[in-house]
């Protein structure tokens, strides 16, 4: 089913899943940990907060949340913290699991008022999304919204996208770059003395000349070629990728391919985001550095919804408003967060 976009978003295309945004194959449930392109501990962990202090969460939400809470030590220690922190804020009421029925109205009032708690606990733990942490100790760093083109010694040329930070360790034999974070577009000088490898966490990429971007993360990365010949390794795994294919890794090292659209991949070089029918959750992630708040989406449903459209990097606002009006979700706005259920 396609959701229509309605005036004022005549540039994107949104729609849900083939069961309306149902959750699909794949889809992490709300009492697993989410991993590779999910939200960060701390977002879930603030997710779980506000659901369980909604005023409508029951004993069977309660022992949900602790199972996602055992799951991983990073997940429990996200909820404690956040937990300090909601505390200190003067938030916590009583016990989720036996709050009390609420009127519609009370129950709006009551999720409005942990939503806006929520927002100062992402105040006060999210604070890194205005500084690049990994860009501090780096030869070159970009921050919100920030693009940068770096011409390099070799000839090549390095363009970083926002949030993203790199050093240059150019020696005798070899032309290293590290990627500490984030995505950098390089096209690179032809040197058959001296290969050009990028180190992205636990793998590298090594051409002579050609042209290919690496989007890191965490330990893990995405490599996309778009001229030339790329030799991708991680682990004890090595693939070499054409004009066109895309691989990545995760922290653990394992490879995998698929074919690229380097139009899309490299659209942030224009300004712009494109997406073919990828996962909400994504299309968040995709555009998080280009917007100064934090983005929550809160249950599943809302982030398996796929998206499909082209999108202004420079008005993030704009996509979100696209969202609200063309998906079936509801969307929540507060200084510094945005939640989307």
């Amino acid at each position: 089913m396609t959701w229509p976009v309605l005036p004022g978003a005549a540039e994107s295309s949104l729609q849900t899943g083939p069961q309306g945004g149902t959750m699909g194959t794949g889809m992490t449930r709300r009492d697993q940990p989410e991993r590779e392109g999910g939200s960060s501990a701390s977002d879930q962990a603030i997710g779980w907060l506000v659901r369980l202090r909604s005023g409508r969460a029951g004993a069977e939400e309660r022992a949900r949340f602790e199972a996602w809470r055992r799951a991983h030590p990073e997940n429990d220690a996200a909820a404690r913290e956040a937990e300090a922190l909601w505390t200190d804020l003067g938030a916590v009421r009583r016990p989720p699991d036996i709050a009390a029925p609420a009127s519609r109205a009370l129950r709006r009032r009551t999720l409005l008022g942990m939503a806006a708690a929520a927002g100062a606990v992402l105040l006060a733990v999210g604070l890194e999304k205005q500084v690049n942490w990994p860009g501090l100790f780096a030869d070159y760093a970009t921050g919100l919204g920030e693009r940068r083109v770096v011409g390099l010694p070799d000839g090549s040329k390095l363009t970083l996208d926002a949030g993203s930070a790199a050093s240059v360790a150019f020696a005798e034999g070899v032309r290293r770059i590290l990627l500490h974070g984030g995505r950098a577009h390089f096209d690179v000088a032809r040197d058959p003395s001296r290969p050009f490898v990028v180190v992205a966490g636990r793998g590298e990429a090594r051409v002579l000349g050609t042209v290919f971007q690496v989007a890191r993360a965490g330990d893990g990365a995405r490599v996309v070629v778009v001229k030339g010949e790329v030799e991708l390794a991680a682990g004890s795994g090595r693939t070499r990728l054409a004009a066109g294919d895309g691989a990545g890794y995760d922290g653990d090292g394992r490879l995998s391919e698929s074919r690229a659209v380097a139009a899309a991949e490299t659209a942030w070089l224009r300004g712009r985001a494109m997406f073919d029918r990828r996962p909400l959750r994504e299309v968040i992630a995709a555009v998080a550095p280009y917007h100064a708040g934090r983005v929550v989406i809160l249950t599943d449903r809302a982030a398996a919804l796929e998206v499909t459209g082209v999108f202004d990097l420079a008005d993030v606002d704009a996509l979100l408003r696209a969202v609200e009006r063309s998906l079936p979700v509801t969307v929540t706005r507060l200084p510094l967060l945005t939640a989307i259920r």
